[in-house]
C-alpha cells in the first residue's frame, strides 16, 4: 500500500502517552491517537494530523505495560490513602447517625 500511494513509513521511538515522541511537531497528537488505538490497528482520529507534507497516519504496532521503578511504594501509598479515606467516611457516617438520633439543639447567641 505504501508503494502504491507513494507514502513513506516512519518508525518512531517508543513513547508513553504522557511523554510524546520528541522532536516531532505532531508528537502530542500522535501520542493521543496512539493512546486511544488498540495494538495492531490504525488510529481513527477526529481531525487529521497534518504535517508539512500532508497528513500523518498513525499505526500502533504494539503496546506494552511497563512496571514503574516506584510502583511498589506507590501501590502501598495508594492503599494507605484509600484505607484512611474509608475510615474517615465510615466515622463520619457513624457519627452523623448518632448526631441525628440524639436530637440535640444548639443554642445560638
Amino acid at each position: 500500500v505504501l508503494k502504491e500511494k507513494n507514502l513513506k513509513a516512519e518508525d518512531l521511538p517508543e513513547f508513553a502517552a504522557s511523554n510524546p515522541p520528541p522532536g516531532n511537531p505532531q508528537g502530542q497528537a500522535i501520542a493521543a491517537a496512539a493512546a486511544e488505538t488498540p495494538a495492531g490497528s490504525v488510529a481513527k482520529t477526529k481531525a487529521p494530523i497534518t504535517n508539512d507534507k500532508g497528513e500523518t497516519l498513525v499505526v500502533v504496532n504494539a503496546k506494552e505495560l511497563r512496571k514503574r521503578d516506584d510502583g511498589d511504594s506507590l501501590k502501598k501509598s495508594e492503599e494507605s490513602t484509600l484505607a484512611s479515606t474509608s475510615r474517615q467516611d465510615l466515622f463520619k457516617s457513624w457519627f452523623g447517625g448518632l448526631r441525628r438520633t440524639a436530637n440535640l439543639t444548639v443554642p445560638m447567641n
